[in-house]
């Protein structure tokens, strides 16, 4: 919503124009974990007028957002699941195919059972594994999932046992999984690079094997599907927030020596393309709230600051939901581990809020047995034959977006309502969008003219978001005029005020009380990057490119509120393709027709996104420029210059679901300025 403090200083720029637990020693342990070293970490940059999006990445200080109500919390929260899921291609979720869950090898041990275990998170694809149980416990059970982090053979290694084992002992059932790519998991290798455009990446496949591990344990009859909790160290830390942030079927978590505001995660699994541009593991962990939550943090690692910096921040959160008392945390003088202290925090805090044990419960680890014969397959049982290899993963991933497309592509009103519900936010995660623009927008006007002989004053205009400083520049031609309704717009160009003919802008000033183009940042800002990270913190060109046409709707959309009036849009050139996004992402009152260059683009081709100026992680997976379209529906909307390439379906079928097929005009053919001019005026 947007509020009306920020709404009257947009007015008045358009006026203006004329119009915690204790530290305790304890002797040194070790994980070998895989996430780089954290090293030394870099404050976080601030934004300037040249420069609004400063280039961050893993090793840079982040801070926790400013909340300061429980309202402004759950709003926040909601956006960090969304753009999680987004960010990790779940979004829509995959359909869920059968688990075909195997159990083997069922072995007695003293207090325990394990079993073997492999089932299918995605057609062809493995989540292997070791299923403990108590050897006598009765009833419904909870349960807790373990990943692994990054030790060289992952569960194998004696910490993940060593809590498998004791756990199982407690009375859980716990099913302690492999990481993409370690032991019996494969084909695809811990190194999956996946599909950027299509946003399948290792941390999206991660967290899909973790919420398909949920699927399974809740397929156990002796599993009690409401007293589930997660914990994992380092790597398997970021995939405990993770899936505790987006699955409401975690009922307690325990991540282990990872959150960190100045080390966000050093491997691809942790660093999904997206992930990361609009929060950091601060507030990830925090989604969890107000479920029991425990910080387990060493002083020799990345977590050295948790009792001072992320704990109290994400305290505050509990604090807000009335949940102080469903967070804590335990610091050890300790290297990078999950030993034996560790672990013990975390039984007696899975005792207290899985198990109802009395607040203060000490729970002990008893000693154990690494067990050896741990490891599914081998010459004597391969994968199962349905396993696909990498690329064919690939492909049949490719394959699932494609067809959820085509379901998603509304028929109906209903129709249209999901496709609105399921790809507004699709589009908004995936170009990294300021929420609630108009309540972050910034801006000062500049140097005016006298009017002209048609009473027209031409002025300047520096917009930009709070926080990341004014940026965005404007020229705006008004009438002195006052015109009720009024009729506004934003023009767009490649150029920028350059792009645009005096006799275009003359004509536009007939018809419109105020002229807004704006001079996008020099491209180039932004390079395409063959860095892995890089669009894990970053925006696109293309993300930035769209937020500065939003940022212009915002500001003349704060006179055309209540029916006051409306603003078109029109994008020239390349802007068309800038303008058809930001048109679709943009909830903004008294938005009206919008007119589109397509510039001939074939956005079904993957060349086409895998440039410069266009290249933006998920557009594929979002259907992109189609989608956008079909999300301006029933507005008016012309596209022109398709050259036959520019696809259409996605967006006809929303008008006609719309009962709007009149207010869609598509063209193959370039239109002139007249051309353009005479639609809007109609």
């Amino acid at each position: 919503m947007i509020r009306t403090r920020h709404m009257i200083r947009a007015r008045r720029l358009f006026a203006e124009l004329p119009f915690v637990l204790t530290t305790i020693a304890l002797g040194a342990g070790a994980l070998l974990c895989g996430s780089a070293c954290a090293g030394e970490a870099e404050e976080q940059p601030m934004p300037t007028a040249s420069n609004p999006f400063p280039a961050t990445h893993t090793k840079t200080k982040y801070t926790f957002g400013p909340i300061t109500t429980k309202a402004e919390w759950l709003a926040r929260q909601k956006d960090i699941r969304e753009h999680i899921l987004v960010s990790a291609g779940l979004w829509p979720e995959p359909p869920k195919c059968a688990l075909k869950p195997e159990r083997l090898d069922r072995k007695a041990f003293d207090g325990y059972v394990r079993e073997k275990v492999y089932f299918q998170s995605f057609p062809g694809v493995l989540v292997t594994g070791a299923l403990y149980w108590p050897a006598e416990a009765k009833g419904k059970l909870p349960a807790v999932l373990c990943p692994h982090g990054h030790w060289k053979h992952g569960r194998l290694e004696e910490p993940p046992q060593a809590r498998c084992i004791n756990l199982a002992r407690q009375g859980y059932v716990v099913l302690a999984i492999d990481m993409v790519g370690y032991n019996d998991n494969g084909p695809i290798p811990h190194g999956f690079k996946g599909d950027m455009l299509w946003e399948l990446s290792l941390g999206g496949l991660q967290l899909w094997n973790c919420i398909r591990s949920l699927d399974f344990l809740q397929t156990l009859d002796r599993v009690d599907p409401k007293r589930i909790g997660v914990t994992g160290a380092s790597g398997g830390g970021t995939q405990t927030f993770m899936v505790s942030a987006v699955d409401d079927r975690v009922k307690v978590a325990a991540p282990v020596c990872m959150i960190s505001a100045h080390f966000q995660g050093g491997c691809l699994c942790e660093n999904a393309p997206l992930m990361r541009v609009m929060m950091n593991n601060m507030e990830i962990g925090a989604a969890m709230a107000p479920r029991p939550l425990v910080l387990v943090s060493a002083t020799g690692d990345w977590t050295k600051n948790n009792p001072t910096v992320e704990y109290p921040a994400i305290r505050k959160i509990y604090e807000l939901l009335g949940a102080g008392d469903k967070i804590a945390e335990k610091q050890f003088n300790l290297g990078h581990n999950y030993d034996q202290p560790g672990r013990e925090v975390v039984y007696s805090w899975f005792a207290r809020w899985l198990k109802g044990a009395p607040a203060g419960t000490e729970v002990k680890e008893t000693p154990y047995e690494v067990d050896n014969e741990l490891l599914i397959f081998g010459k004597d049982r391969p994968r199962p034959d349905w396993v696909k290899s990498p690329e064919q993963f690939v492909e049949e991933w490719r394959r699932m977006a494609g067809k959820q497309l085509d379901e998603y592509r509304p028929k109906d009103a209903a129709g249209l309502k999901r496709f609105r519900d399921v790809f507004g936010t699709e589009l908004h995660q995936t170009l990294c969008l300021a929420p609630d623009v108009a309540d972050q927008l910034d801006g000062a006007p500049g140097k005016k003219t006298e009017p002209d002989s048609d009473g027209v004053v031409k002025g300047t205009i520096k917009l930009g978001l709070k926080g990341r400083a004014t940026w965005l520049k404007g020229t705006i031609w008004t009438r002195q005029q006052v015109q009720k309704p009024r009729r506004l717009v934003v023009v767009a160009h490649p150029k920028g005020t350059e792009g645009l003919s005096e006799s275009f802008v003359r004509e536009l000033t007939k018809t419109y009380q105020a002229v807004l183009a704006i001079d996008c940042l020099p491209m180039g800002q932004r390079k395409r990057t063959k860095d892995a990270f890089y669009y894990t913190y970053n925006r696109s060109n293309l993300a930035v490119r769209v937020q500065e046409i939003v940022l212009a709707l915002a500001m003349l959309s704060s006179e055309c509120r209540g029916g006051k009036g409306q603003v078109d849009l029109i994008g020239l050139d390349q802007a068309g393709l800038w303008a058809v996004l930001a048109r679709g992402a943009a909830d903004l009152p008294g938005l009206g027709a919008t007119v589109v260059d397509a510039c001939g683009f074939d956005g079904s081709a993957e060349a086409s996104w895998d440039k410069n100026e266009m290249f933006n992680p998920g557009m594929m997976r979002l259907g992109g420029l189609d989608t956008a379209g079909g999300l301006i529906a029933p507005s008016r909307l012309l596209i022109h210059n398709t050259g036959g390439a520019y696809a259409t379906k996605a967006t006809e079928a929303a008008y006609r679901s719309a009962e709007a097929r009149k207010s869609l005009r598509l063209s193959r053919d370039k239109l002139d300025e007249s051309a353009m001019l005479s639609w809007l005026s109609q």
